[in-house]
């Protein structure tokens, strides 16, 4: 995609702008316990009717079939209007992809449509309370039956787990084999009687996070994604599209994540736009913007031309996890002791969201695989350095 794009691509961005200004719902806002699910879920259906979702997506499955440069200035555009966080994101941003990679043909024609009008909303299942980072090391048991599997286990950090319809899950079905060996992929009913939802209480007294019980939850064979014991392989695909849709600049899946244009406005609102120590940070945070929106248009690409991102998501995700705090420690440092209150406080500057930017911008190193793990993968997979914890001969 060439930097300000075709005649045919200006003109997509100058439609979708317009579509945008005019259809953003005022005040749809929040996550977790605080979103709205029918009016989430009324912005998602307007937006599939309107042929803006799933745009690199099929047209057999209910997407566009359009290139990756429409899908890039679509997540663009959303992010620059401030667009609401979609209560599907990880259907869109995790589920979806991997069922269209992995999946068989009557998985795609059962789940796609549906991710996609947003009659279907996911979560995922994979952290454990002893499992997170080392994920291969859950204890999450799926013991196959005639007819499918019964599923036992905790998850936790679960994003929508309350509002969610289905789940990927990713669970062990051979205890005897080595722990990435023994894993298999599964598409989960969260009505099923056996499944339990328990909210996490935070600091900031919200609950965007939940605990997941599993007792004898019945998952259908035909609900398998990838084969017996071959979840290794699918999950690892999952989450390196959790890593690109994770990074900071969230766009079309998870809303306004911090943009150097909001940045830019709010400086100037605080008047301090020209101070020399400003303009220093700043021009290091502009140049950086440029970088990161280089990267995150390769992953794009590959991901609507269907191939698996491979370790370039973890530079992508670091990268963007580390400007998205700078981004947001300059704005929070600008805005002096306002910057400490919420938006929700009717004593904060227009700016005052900054601070839920700021602590949210932490979570990001954590979520989709700490700074640590990215650094490892970075190493080992790009540089060819040692496996961490190999001895030296």
């Amino acid at each position: 995609m060439r930097p300000h794009g075709s005649a045919s691509e200006q003109g997509f961005r100058a439609e979708v702008r317009a579509w945008l200004r005019d259809n953003i719902p005022p005040g749809l806002r929040g996550s977790g316990e605080d979103v709205d699910l029918e009016a989430a879920k009324a912005w998602h259906r307007r937006i599939y009717e309107a042929g803006y979702m799933g745009l690199g997506w099929p047209q057999e499955y209910g997407g566009r079939g359009l290139g990756p440069a429409h899908q890039f200035i679509w997540q663009e555009e959303y992010a620059a209007a401030h667009g609401p966080p979609m209560v599907n994101a990880i259907g869109l941003g995790w589920a979806g992809p991997a069922i269209l990679l992995h999946g068989t043909e009557e998985q795609k024609v059962r789940y796609l449509p549906r991710i996609l009008d947003g009659s279907e909303i996911w979560c995922q299942l994979f952290s454990e309370p002893g499992a997170g980072s080392d994920l291969a090391g859950l204890h999450t048991r799926a013991v196959p039956t005639g007819d499918g599997f019964v599923l036992n286990g905790q998850k936790v950090w679960t994003s929508y787990a309350r509002q969610a319809d289905r789940g990927i899950c990713v669970a062990r079905t051979d205890p005897a084999a080595p722990p990435h060996r023994g894993l298999s992929f599964l598409l989960v009913d969260m009505h099923d009687p056996g499944v339990e939802v328990r909210p996490i209480r935070q600091i900031d007294d919200r609950s965007i996070f939940n605990e997941v019980f599993l007792s004898d939850v019945r998952v259908a064979s035909s609900d398998l994604v990838g084969g017996l014991n071959d979840g290794w392989r699918v999950t690892i695909s999952t989450l390196l599209f959790e890593r690109v849709g994770l990074s900071a600049g969230r766009g079309a899946l998870w809303g306004s994540g911090p943009d150097a244009v909001s940045l830019v406005a709010y400086l100037r609102e605080l008047g301090v736009v020209r101070d020399p120590v400003v303009r220093d940070k700043l021009s290091r945070v502009l140049v950086d913007a440029h970088a990161h929106r280089s990267l995150k248009l390769r992953m794009v690409t590959q991901a609507v031309r269907g191939a698996i991102p491979g370790a370039e998501a973890s530079v992508q995700k670091l990268f963007g996890d580390e400007w998205g705090q700078r981004l947001c420690e300059l704005a929070f440092d600008a805005g002096g002791p306002s910057s400490h209150l919420s938006r929700h406080d009717p004593r904060a500057r227009a700016g005052g969201g900054w601070q839920d930017a700021l602590l949210y911008s932490r979570a990001l190193t954590i979520g989709g695989g700490t700074t640590e793990v990215q650094k490892n993968i970075i190493g080992e997979r790009i540089l060819g350095l040692p496996k961490e914890g190999a001895r030296s001969r």
